[in-house]
């Protein structure tokens, strides 16, 4: 039998490595584009003219695809080496917010990447689009912008799992908090939690929120041993 989300911290751990790792890739692939391009015009201004407008029609907004790279590469980093802080005071709703932002940056540079493609640029980058004689920097290149292009769509798929997989994870916390008759007070640790009257300000011990309880009955581990 399959386990409920919220007893599954492999499955998101996963999933943020594999996000980490494409985009680590897709930034490979870039680097890898902008070198042999530069290599192509050695007597202009080839990083301006590659980052420009001018270049939209060849290979798609390159700025705006290498700034969804960078927040891209911020955030999934971020997540990963937070991951088992954040699992275990979590889940939050900017899990959600942030991996749905980043799905629809991913669409919007999608789409201009493979704008090129939509208006004949074709995909071969052998013999039909450039001819068999071709220079070896320029099939590079070419083989760059196509590669980088497949594993940017990839990268909204899994974006678009992990919005959904999370959303299904917040609202198991809800439920939890709702259908549990448990007081708890907090900031962003805590959901719809209620403030309890009858427990004094200086208590020390801190009051964890029935989801927790509940993870703590399962051995998921308590957050305090996280902090430590």
């Amino acid at each position: 039998m399959m386990k409920p989300l919220h007893e599954r911290p492999i499955l998101f751990r996963r999933l943020r490595i594999l996000q980490l790792m494409t985009v680590l890739l897709i930034i490979f692939l870039e680097i890898i584009q902008t070198i042999t391009f530069i290599g192509q015009f050695k007597d202009t201004k080839p990083l301006a003219y590659y980052l420009s407008p001018a270049t939209f029609k060849l290979c798609g907004i390159k700025l705006l695809y290498h700034v969804v790279i960078g927040l891209t590469f911020l955030s999934t980093t971020y997540y990963f080496m937070r991951f088992s802080h954040r699992w275990y005071h979590g889940p939050y709703q900017t899990d959600i917010y942030v991996d749905l932002t980043l799905f629809y940056l991913w669409v919007i540079a999608g789409f201009t990447n493979i704008f090129p493609l939509l208006k004949g640029v074709k995909m071969e980058c052998l013999n039909d689009a450039f001819g068999p004689n071709v220079e070896f920097l320029l099939r590079v290149e070419c083989n760059g912008y196509l590669f980088s292009t497949i594993f940017g769509w990839i990268m909204i798929i899994e974006f678009f799992i992990s919005t959904m997989l999370y959303l299904r994870l917040w609202k198991t916390r809800n439920w939890w908090d709702k259908n549990t008759n448990v007081d708890d007070d907090g900031s962003e640790k805590g959901i719809n939690m209620a403030n309890d009257d009858e427990t004094s300000s200086n208590k020390s011990t801190e009051i964890l929120s029935p989801y927790e309880q509940h993870r703590l009955k399962l051995n998921l581990g308590p957050r305090f041993q996280i902090d430590s």
